[in-house]
């Protein structure tokens, strides 16, 4: 069992380096819902490193992994509305290039 503890605790925290480093290097490209939610997730994950080790459940146990998704579903929230503004704004310069040349 501990095995397991030791595997899930080196993927939480390798979860919580890689959105740190994503969010330090290409914060220019997100918008801030996917800022703030990649913050939320990174903190939720590294909190949730402890609770593993815990030997009872606590309040705390839940509330770091709802930390983690709430900050995960607003990451996924901002990409969304970054991919449709990005198709939306498609349309109108190719809507625009179609009466520039009509």
């Amino acid at each position: 069992m501990i095995a397991w503890d030791i595997l899930n605790s080196l993927l939480r925290l390798a979860t919580t380096v890689i959105l740190i480093w994503k969010l330090t290097n290409f914060h220019v490209l997100l918008n801030a819902w996917e800022r703030n939610g990649m913050a939320l997730g990174a903190a939720g994950s590294i909190m949730t490193i402890p609770v593993i080790f815990q030997s009872d459940q606590s309040s705390y146990s839940g509330w770091s992994t709802t930390v983690f998704g709430i900050g995960i579903f607003m990451y996924f929230f901002g990409r969304y509305l970054r991919l449709r503004n990005h198709d939306r704004n498609n349309r109108a310069a190719i809507e625009q290039a179609r009466n520039w040349f009509l």
